[in-house]
């Protein structure tokens, strides 16, 4: 039974030469093939400057905005629960009505920064996207892939 194989497998090879050898019952395949683009210098240099404007947005702005938000809350709590009191000092309720404006303020500034940057590094893939189908569009590709051969068919 393994000379059956062995044999099988030698007369598939005649046909191709290939210049591999093969040392087990395996059966080899093919390479796909796959169409390039040649590129020009000036648009892969184009491309790279736009890569590196590319970056990672810092999640710093909205890290601050959580802690904002959770001093803005625990104010607010502060200030209900003072409302509701009325033994409770004048330097008090001052610094709590200050915590719960900055915090506010610095909140919204924060969210709003947080924001900004977000859309800034998605609009800087987009340009790197929007570049690379520029660059597509100058080639005229096959339709019907003919070009890419089956992997599944052995040598």
């Amino acid at each position: 039974m393994n000379r059956k194989k062995t044999k099988r497998m030698s007369k598939d090879t005649k046909s191709f030469q290939s210049p591999y050898t093969i040392s087990s019952e395996q059966i080899l395949y093919r390479p796909k093939t796959e169409g390039v683009y040649p590129i020009c210098l000036s648009d892969w240099e184009r491309l790279k400057r736009t890569l590196q404007s590319v970056t990672t947005p810092s999640r710093l702005y909205g890290f601050l905005a959580s802690g904002f938000l959770g001093l803005f809350g625990s104010s607010l709590l502060s200030i209900i629960d003072m409302c509701n009191r009325d033994s409770v000092s004048d330097w008090f309720k001052i610094t709590m009505w200050c915590v719960f404006i900055i915090s506010l303020i610095l909140l919204v500034v924060f969210y709003f920064l947080d924001k900004q940057i977000k859309e800034d590094s998605q609009r800087n893939s987009e340009d790197v996207l929007n570049e690379m189908k520029i660059i597509e569009s100058k080639f005229n590709p096959p339709l019907n892939n003919k070009l890419r051969n089956d992997s599944s068919t052995p040598l």
